[in-house]
């Protein structure tokens, strides 16, 4: 069942399906840990009790990352690295 789901959502965001005019699409994938799709590029970040961590902070999703963190939580970010 969860290859399904994450089909399904691999298949959403790569033909474009993101979340409204918000440019991109952010999910859960499990305690904490965020997906984040422009539909072209991907990143996620975690969410901790002290902050977030945010991985593979493309500049190409710099603002729309940004956003989707602000949308799940309001903790400061603690820690990132950048490809």
């Amino acid at each position: 069942m969860r290859a399904i789901n994450a089909l399904s959502l691999w298949a959403g965001v790569m033909f474009g399906q993101t979340s409204g005019n918000k440019g991109y699409f952010v999910q859960e994938i499990k305690d904490g840990l965020y997906w984040v799709s422009d539909g072209a590029y991907n990143t996620m970040f975690l969410v901790t009790i002290d902050g977030v961590i945010a991985v593979d902070a493309l500049p190409t999703l710099g603002e729309k990352q940004l956003a989707a963190i602000r949308e799940v939580t309001d903790k400061p970010i603690q820690a990132g690295n950048s490809a």
